[in-house]
């Protein structure tokens, strides 16, 4: 199984919201918008080697809906 990780941001109150009631491991939903072309030139994604000498690479992406979907055995929470 191989994971692809993503950067999510959240703005104004969603971003309050997440930060409140999401912890790490939590299971969410997440739609958005694909982030584009960086203010440095670098598209989706970002790609880099890790210091194992091993390519790495992690996409974007603006969060605009995010919905709790439980995890950790925690009880899934309201959806925003």
């Amino acid at each position: 199984e191989v994971t692809t990780w993503w950067r999510v941001t959240c703005w104004r109150g969603l971003a309050e919201t997440v930060n409140q009631y999401v912890s790490k491991g939590q299971q969410v939903f997440v739609e958005g918008t694909v982030g584009g072309e960086a203010a440095d030139g670098t598209q989706n994604p970002r790609v880099w080697t890790g210091q194992d000498g091993v390519a790495r690479a992690s996409y974007e992406l603006t969060a605009r809906t995010v919905k709790f979907l439980g995890g950790r055995g925690e009880t899934v929470g309201a959806p925003m």
